[in-house]
């Protein structure tokens, strides 16, 4: 693996990148390795990834109806051109929508 530097970052997206991290337990490195990747490969599903880390953790219990579920919104969305951004999701959350 390489190092990668980032030179002349605001400090608006510096801010928002170690607040999104402190969310989601996490480095801003591993953060902006996380965004970075997100971005740069669009065709990787954002919810699998999300039900597999659910079901990871042990105090989680998703049903496979449920996920089943949500692979089926995905795809919708998918095709609609739609994507659930983690930065969607929060604005959600914070507008108290389920």
């Amino acid at each position: 693996m390489s190092d990668l530097t980032l030179r002349n970052v605001p400090d608006d997206i510096r801010r928002r990148l170690e607040a999104q991290a402190a969310r989601n337990h996490t480095s801003p490195d591993r953060e902006a390795l996380r965004v970075l990747d997100r971005v740069l490969d669009r065709e990787r599903p954002i919810i699998n990834p999300l039900t597999d880390a659910l079901t990871g953790r042990g105090d989680v219990a998703i049903e496979p109806p449920t996920l089943a579920r949500l692979d089926a919104l995905h795809e919708r969305q998918r095709a609609e051109g739609v994507w659930l951004t983690p930065d969607f999701i929060d604005v959600a959350i914070d507008q108290g929508r389920p």
